[in-house]
Formats: structure tokens, sequence, C-alpha cells
């Protein structure tokens, strides 16, 4: 079966799992309003706002939550990686900034695409830019706990069964970003019951954020990296195509 055909495959299992076991609709889930205050009326106008005013709140909220991803790499205890930063069609000044504040200028390198890819087009062409044995990728509105790496590398590489991917536990965090600053409002452990990863669970729902899966290189290339035909939903068919060939260990950490 060629990648093309097995991402074919995997999307009609999705759909299928979908209208078999749908999600079910939660009648107390609340109605947030988002309100915008007086001063902020005052100094930009009423709303609606123009999408200039908008592209910049975008871009402070982006330097801010980049400001974080970069140090949770930094803090992390295992030393032995390559930063890649993709700024995926954004203004290249506000990345150059942020980046050149992280402590290890070596181990870092930044990508500028004049045009926006795509997050799969992005992710394969920041991958291809490396040589490194294993991947991940990190969002920018992540962050990991200063062990993720040490302990997941660890991990792939324990055990009569080697494997070619770690699934770590993860934490959902529930934020609000104040002026360059970001408060947790709430935490919770992101869906608690996994406690392995294999095709039937997989097709059924995404299992695991791309911040809690690392993978090896090589089964990267066989499977065919990111399908870059998939505006949304790009990693869960990564994940279907991977387990299907490739064994996943799992963590029973949040990290």
């Amino acid at each position: 079966m060629t990648r093309k055909e097995q991402s074919k495959f995997f999307q009609s299992l999705f759909w299928l799992l979908q209208k078999l076991h749908p999600g079910q609709y939660a009648e107390d889930i609340p109605v947030r309003v988002v309100a915008i205050d007086d001063p902020s009326l005052a100094a930009v106008g009423q709303w609606p706002w123009p999408r200039s005013v908008l592209a910049d709140l975008g871009a402070v909220l982006d330097v801010v939550e980049v400001r974080r991803a970069l140090e949770s790499v930094a803090q992390q205890t295992y030393g032995d990686y390559i930063l890649t930063v993709i700024n995926d069609g954004g203004d290249p000044a506000p990345v150059d900034k942020v980046t050149s504040t992280f402590p290890y200028p070596a181990k870092i390198k930044v990508i500028h695409n004049p045009k926006s890819l795509g997050m799969e087009a992005a992710s394969n062409k920041a991958i291809a830019s490396t040589t490194s044995d294993l991947i991940i990728i990190h969002d920018d509105d992540d962050s990991w706990e200063p062990t993720f790496l040490d302990e997941a590398v660890t991990a792939l590489g324990e055990g009569s069964l080697k494997y070619d991917a770690i699934v770590t536990q993860s934490t959902a965090v529930y934020e609000e970003v104040l002026g360059d600053a970001i408060r947790i409002t709430s935490t919770e452990q992101y869906m608690p019951w996994v406690e392995r990863v294999d095709l039937t669970d997989l097709g059924a729902q995404n299992l695991f954020p791309p911040i809690a899966f690392l993978f090896t290189r090589s089964a990267y290339d066989a499977v065919g990296g990111f399908d870059e035909e998939f505006r949304v939903l790009g990693d869960w068919d990564f994940n279907l195509r991977f387990v299907a060939s490739y064994r996943i260990g799992f963590l029973k950490r949040p990290l």
C-alpha cells in the first residue's frame, strides 16, 4: 500500500469510526463570552476591530508563547539536541528578537518561510534541515517538564523490545495572556485513561499531542513524513501511519 493509499484508508477509517462512535454533546459545558474592556475600546475603537489590529494582537501572543517554548527547551536536563524554530510566513523581526535570547546559540537555528506552507509542510521542512536521529515537534504554545527529553530518550531504548517512538502522558493547561505574561488558570491531566498506543484506539481518536511524541528519524522517513495535503489533523494521519508499522512505547508520566 502506498503512502497516499494509506492516508486515504485512515481518513476513511476515521470517518467510519466517527459515525459509529460520535463524540457526546455535553450540555453542562458553559458558554464563554469574551468581553472587551472599556480602556481597550477607548484606545482602539469599537468592535469589530480591523485585521491589522488583530494581527498585532496575534504577534504579541506568539512572542509570549514562543519565549515560554524556548525556556521549556533551554531548561531540559538532556542537552544533546538541535532546536529548529520555523517561522511559517510571519514577520521575521519579532521571531529573530525572541530567539536571540536563547542561552545556547549553538543549539538553535531559525528558518523563515516567506509565505506560510502550512503546519505539515513546515514540519517536514524543519526536520529536513537537520540530521538528528530522534525528532519531536514542539508547538509554540506548549512546554515540557525539565526532564522530558531525558526520560523519553531513556525509555526509547529500555527493555529487550526497543521502540521506534515514545509517547508520554501530558497535562492540559488553561491559561490567559496578560500583557507579556501568561497566567495559568487551571490544569488537568490530558486523556488520563490512555495507557498504551495501538491502531484500534488511535483510530477512534487522536490520543496524544505532538509535543508528547518522540520518534526516530528512520521511522519518520519510512512512513513518508507528514502529509502536506492535510490542512488540519495532519498529525493524526501521521500517527496512524506510524503505529500501523512501528512500535510505540508509553511512558505513564505527565511530562
